[in-house]
C-alpha cells in the first residue's frame, strides 16, 4: 500500500494530481512512501479535500491536513533558515583562508573546532568540504554575513597566535 507523508504547501504547483483540478491557491505537497514506509522522494500535489481520500489520511479532514502541512511547512522553513546561517558562517570563517597554506588553514579550522584534530585527515581537504556544502545549501541567495571582516581578522590572528605558541618553529 502506498503511503504519503506531508512535506508542507507550495502555490508553485497548483493542480491536484489525484482529481486534475487546476488553479488551486495552493497544494499539500506528499512524499510517497515505498512498501517498507521509506520515502522515495517522488513528490503528490493533491488539494486538501482531495488528501482526505488518500490512504492513511482518510480519518484526517482537511483542516487537520491543513494545520498539518502548514506545521511541515514552517518547520522546513526553519530548517532551511538554519542551514544558511550556518553556511553564511561558514563561508565567513572559511572563506579569508580558502586560497592559504594549510598552516593557515588548520590553525582556523582548529581555532574554531579544536576537538577535530583526531577525525581530520586532511585540512585543506575538510575546508574545501565545508566550503562547498556552504555553497551548495546558499545556491545564488547571498551569504548572510554574520562576521565583521575586522573581527575575522582579530580572530584568526589569535587562531594564528595561539596555533604558534603550541607549534613554536612552525613555518608557514
Amino acid at each position: 500500500m502506498t503511503a504519503y507523508r506531508i512535506l508542507g504547501t507550495t502555490d508553485e504547483n497548483t493542480t491536484c494530481d489525484h482529481c486534475g483540478r487546476k488553479d488551486l491557491k495552493h497544494t499539500v505537497v506528499f512524499d510517497i512512501a515505498d512498501a517498507e514506509g521509506n520515502p522515495t522522494g517522488e513528490l503528490f500535489y493533491a488539494g486538501s479535500s482531495c488528501a482526505t481520500t488518500l490512504p492513511g489520511l482518510q480519518h484526517l479532514s482537511a483542516a487537520t491536513i491543513r494545520q498539518r502541512a502548514r506545521s511541515a511547512q514552517l518547520a522546513a522553513d526553519v530548517r532551511a533558515a538554519q542551514e544558511r546561517e550556518w553556511a553564511g558562517e561558514i563561508l565567513a570563517k572559511y572563506g579569508p583562508v580558502e586560497h592559504r597554506g594549510a598552516g593557515l588553514k588548520s590553525a582556523v579550522l582548529f581555532g574554531y573546532n579544536p576537538h577535530g584534530r583526531e577525525r581530520v585527515t586532511s585540512v585543506s581537504g575538510e575546508v574545501a568540504g565545508l566550503l562547498a556544502e556552504a555553497r551548495r545549501i546558499l545556491g545564488d541567495a547571498p551569504a548572510p554575513v554574520t562576521l565583521k571582516t575586522k573581527e575575522l581578522g582579530r580572530m584568526t590572528a589569535g587562531f594564528m597566535a595561539a596555533f604558534l605558541k603550541r607549534n613554536p618553529g612552525y613555518r608557514f
